[in-house]
């Protein structure tokens, strides 16, 4: 008893049959002023902040009649608080004096308030907030459960959940609350059954409330409907998995249509060659090839384009970066370009520095960057044109700017050209064709290189200037060409007396580059599939294969391992020359035995100067 009035915190006096004070309450010694040593003094000494004249009769009373007697009173503040006094029996069931409580009837109604606003609260939750008992029966089911599940709160009460609801998956409802008798909480997702019949996914939390000794007295839950989330989630999985199936597709139709481009490409280049060597020396004849080949190189240049940006949109671009000195990479450049501006009129004039200006750059992606802003600004200017540019080194940085006079660039447009197959002009009548890619690479790979490219034009009509700058770096000058094979100071190796067998499907090409490569003083032999190319190569013993990948039947890959295991075959160099040109295209040909891979339409002078390099060791 007395632990039990020490740790209560509502104001209770016990007093005893003749009204001397027993106990007291910690909170009862301001409401009743009583002080230690009042115990065993009459109550009616008091002098409580409330105003209660006939206590001590209203006590007598209560010992008498062995009747609860309430009783409405204020204190001195004007709070309202309710009297209650209660008959104390022994443990012999003798009435031994009584128990007079003080009640805060504002506090108490203002928490009675407050628990009815958070019922409220609960109740009009749109989640399904469900109380059950230790047993699952369900004792409370808001709205929310209602409108969720479609049972009232009077058809739902008394009846255990999980069968109610249907519960299944990750068990039934029977497994979860297995799993709460030894957890405070649960949550997972579960499917249930509404009074439709209709099933839905909720994402489910289970709380547990226990008794001092651990056991179960109740089990507030908590649903929500995910079903429409989970069904966008599972369209958005499916969508992904057809865009990604979508990429695939476009990815190897985009490998397809470049290895099928290439292959006419390579006897037009050929026949080129040849005719360059035999042919018509008339002037008409010299520019009417001349334009073959920068229509060759043109569509080469946009094949190769094409397939960057598959490998840009796959994450599939890779830079070798070295030291490289950019002013010569803009040299070489612009001499390449030098014929094409010539020919169109338009005036091409550059400006470089002094000195080698260096960055760490991939000379190959680099050539790449300054070709496409050439190739845009000469196809953009109009004839009597000019194309302006400059390099020049500033605060840490290389700043490559390429100015023409040509059509410009609508305001509108300026942040589109940058999107890959974008054209400014898109109607049947425009004068410049192309595949809308080019800057698209130009500013990924000068990004992936940690620079940046603007642009800047007046508008339609007042020309272009693109501005790329590059972190600059101290270091010796690589130079930076495109030439897909080592470059050589040796003298070259002669592309005459070898025993050459060429193995292509096209028969145009095999035969054109059989022709230009007989007109050098080689000795040449021609197969069209694996099979031919096996029985002829072990009986002509060719000192160099040129092998196509994409054959028949038996391919390229295999052909090559098939020479490499037969020794009779002796040790041949054995070269690619295929469309395929990706980098595990390439690393294939290295895993098959191949000395070296060049992507059609190959030019006769880099397979001379692979040979140089190999004959140097």
């Amino acid at each position: 008893m007395n632990n039990l009035l020490a740790s209560a915190n509502v104001p209770m006096v016990a007093v005893s049959a003749d009204l001397r004070i027993r106990r007291y309450t910690p909170s009862a010694a301001k409401m009743f002023n009583v002080l230690p040593s009042d115990v065993g003094r009459p109550i009616g000494n008091l002098r409580p902040s409330i105003d209660i004249p006939d206590l001590e009769a209203l006590i007598g009373e209560v010992v008498d009649t062995v009747q609860v007697r309430e009783r409405g009173v204020r204190d001195r503040e004007g709070r309202h608080h309710l009297l209650r006094i209660h008959p104390f029996r022994t443990a012999d069931n003798r009435i031994d004096g009584a128990v007079v409580v003080l009640l805060d009837v504002e506090e108490v109604t203002l928490q009675a308030a407050r628990l009815r606003q958070k019922a409220a609260l609960i109740d009009l939750s749109s989640d399904a907030i469900i109380a059950r008992d230790r047993d699952s029966v369900i004792t409370f089911w808001n709205h929310g459960a209602q409108d969720t599940y479609g049972w009232t709160a009077e058809e739902a009460v008394g009846k255990v959940s999980h069968v109610l609801l249907q519960t299944s998956s990750p068990g039934d409802g029977a497994d979860i609350d297995a799993l709460l008798r030894s957890r405070d909480r649960w949550q997972g997702d579960v499917t249930h059954t509404r009074r439709d019949g209709t099933r839905i996914l909720v994402e489910s939390s289970h709380v547990v409330y226990r008794a001092a000794n651990g056991d179960v007295l109740g089990i507030l839950e908590i649903n929500r409907d995910i079903t429409d989330r989970q069904r966008m989630i599972d369209e958005l999985a499916h969508n992904a998995a057809e865009l990604a199936a979508a990429d695939r597709r476009k990815n190897e139709f985009l490998a397809t249509l470049a290895h099928e481009l290439r292959n006419p490409l390579t006897p037009l280049r050929n026949g080129i060659h040849i005719l360059d060597m035999i042919g018509n020396r008339a002037p008409e004849a010299i520019a009417a090839r001349d334009a073959i080949k920068r229509s060759v190189e043109h569509m080469t240049r946009l094949i190769d384009d094409l397939l960057d940006i598959s490998r840009i949109t796959r994450g599939h671009i890779e830079l070798r970066r070295a030291t490289a000195d950019i002013g010569a990479t803009v040299k070489d450049a612009v001499a390449e370009f030098q014929a094409m501006a010539d020919t169109a009129n338009r005036k091409l004039t550059v400006r470089l520095p002094r000195d080698p200006l260096y960055v760490d750059a991939d000379a190959l992606r680099l050539t790449q960057v300054v070709e496409n802003l050439l190739h845009n600004a000469i196809k953009f200017t109009s004839e009597g044109g000019k194309i302006e540019v400059a390099l020049t080194g500033d605060d840490g940085h290389a700043i490559l700017k390429v100015r023409d006079s040509g059509i410009g660039i609508a305001p509108e447009n300026l942040s589109r050209i940058w999107e890959p197959f974008t054209q400014a002009d898109t109607s049947l009548e425009r004068e410049r064709g192309g595949l809308g890619i080019g800057l698209t690479l130009v500013r990924t790979l000068v990004e992936l290189h940690g620079g940046s490219v603007a642009v800047h034009s007046g508008g339609m009509g007042k020309g272009s200037e693109f501005v790329v700058r590059l972190p600059s770096v101290a270091g010796q000058r690589v130079r930076a060409k495109t030439d897909r094979a080592p470059q050589s100071k040796a003298q070259p190796v002669p592309l005459s007396g070898h025993r050459i067998l060429i193995v292509d499907d096209n028969t145009d090409a095999a035969n054109s580059l059989a022709s230009l490569l007989s007109l050098m003083d080689n000795d040449v032999r021609t197969a069209n599939d694996g099979p031919e190319a096996l029985r002829i190569a072990a009986e002509y013993g060719p000192e160099i294969i040129l092998l196509d990948i994409g054959l028949p039947g038996m391919n390229g890959y295999d052909v090559a391992r098939a020479l490499r295991r037969n020794s009779a075959n002796g040790r041949p160099l054995i070269v690619a020359v295929s469309g395929y040109g990706s980098r595990q295209d390439m690393e294939r040909s290295v895993e098959a035995g191949f000395d070296a891979h060049f992507v059609k339409p190959m030019e006769i002078s880099a397979l001379q100067e692979f040979l140089t390099a190999h004959a140097r060791g």
